[in-house]
């Protein structure tokens, strides 16, 4: 019996489909953490707002997450899409 290790981007056509699969889930599960995270910060940021000014570290958080979840999601749609096409 032979067995040859395979480097993960010459798998079969199934193997990258499990992968791109695997993939949507880790980044769906991530945009709604995220979510979660940005709307807490967004949260905290209102209350400074009523007292005065938003720190300038609570700011580049929301801006920083926002961006990656901005990200998440066009990798996810980028992946949805890819798969209803069939490539």
């Amino acid at each position: 019996m032979t067995v040859t290790h395979m480097h993960p981007h010459q798998q079969r056509g199934e193997d990258l489909t499990l992968a791109a699969d695997l993939e949507a889930r880790r980044l769906e599960h991530r945009s709604r953490r995220m979510g979660f995270v940005i709307e807490a910060l967004r949260e905290r940021a209102r209350g400074y707002e009523q007292r005065g000014t938003v720190p300038a570290p609570l700011q580049a958080a929301v801006a920083e997450f926002s961006l990656r979840l901005h990200e998440d999601r066009a990798r996810l749609a980028e992946l949805r899409r890819s798969r209803a096409t069939g490539s």
